[in-house]
């Protein structure tokens, strides 16, 4: 992980996959039973396969370079619309990025996005 390591090369892209279910298991308790999502940073798929394993539906995936069939190729930037009930998506990692993003989307439609969890802590007026 390079935030820890910062010696290591980043993912070209910025993409790093929801590999882990552990990264999603926290959001499960704040989701409604059967929630429609849309997920527009969505690389190869495997935030939706988990959150569809949870008996959520995905009803709109993109990404600027799709990782399998079914994604979109779409900027979120360009996204003026949700096709869900709410944006759920883990980001490209850049803050530059996931700062454009997050503003972007939480301005259409309530937004969930997977981040490191000491984030919050981050004071973001310093970061450009």
């Amino acid at each position: 992980m390079t935030k820890r390591n910062p010696g290591l090369p980043r993912n070209p892209r910025d993409l790093y996959q929801t590999r882990d279910v552990r990264a999603v298991l926290p959001l499960l308790a704040h989701l409604p039973e059967g929630a429609r999502f849309h997920e527009p940073c969505a690389g190869e798929g495997d935030l939706v396969d988990w959150l569809e394993r949870f008996g959520h539906r995905c009803v709109g995936a993109g990404d600027i370079a799709p990782g399998r069939p079914g994604i979109e190729a779409r900027d979120a930037l360009t996204l003026d619309a949700c096709a869900g009930d709410f944006f759920i998506t883990n980001p490209p990692w850049s803050r530059d990025l996931l700062h454009g993003i997050a503003d972007h989307l939480r301005r259409i439609a309530p937004t969930w996005i997977l981040a490191d969890a000491d984030w919050w802590q981050t004071d973001q007026t310093r970061l450009a």
